[in-house]
């Protein structure tokens, strides 16, 4: 990749100085502390997936209960329909 140098070393436009620096920086920091006030801090954030994975995992027990429930169910007809003669499914 070729770079004019004639722009890098001869520019003798405004130049900024430490001042200018300065004021850039501060804004930057105001309009980024604007931006970031509204996201949860680091232990709000813990907080709220703590209580995400254990809802989670009482979904998971609710569902092996239920397919264990769904099991029963379905070997209790099957034993029906053999006592009655049946054909199972």
């Amino acid at each position: 990749m070729n770079i004019d140098n004639r722009f890098l070393f001869f520019y003798s436009g405004p130049m900024l100085t430490q001042q200018d620096l300065k004021k850039i920086e501060e804004l930057v920091d105001k309009k980024l502390d604007q931006k970031i006030k509204f996201l949860p801090t680091k232990d709000h954030f813990d907080k709220r997936i703590d209580e995400l994975m254990g809802e989670v995992q009482t979904m998971r027990e609710e569902q092996t209960l239920h397919q264990g429930q769904h099991d029963e169910i379905t070997e209790h007809l099957d034993r029906l329909d053999k006592h009655v003669g049946l054909p199972s499914p």
